[in-house]
């Protein structure tokens, strides 16, 4: 099952895009432009996301290959 989660998004003066993680919410920056299919790894919990939408944002975390 996917989920997608619509993250708030805060600009910050580096050109990063910060979201937070959808498993424990911790901030994540991502250089900007944000385009779909890019990715974002959880330094905290490891968890991988992708982007699947821009406006507004969504990521939905990226399942493990068996």
């Amino acid at each position: 099952m996917i989920i997608n989660y619509i993250i708030p998004m805060n600009t910050s003066q580096n050109n990063k895009q910060t979201i937070s993680c959808p498993e424990c919410d911790t901030p994540l920056k991502l250089s900007l432009p944000i385009t779909v299919g890019k990715i974002a790894e959880c330094p905290a919990c490891g968890c991988e996301s992708e982007v699947v939408e821009i406006n507004p944002i969504k990521i939905s975390p990226l399942e493990e290959e068996k």
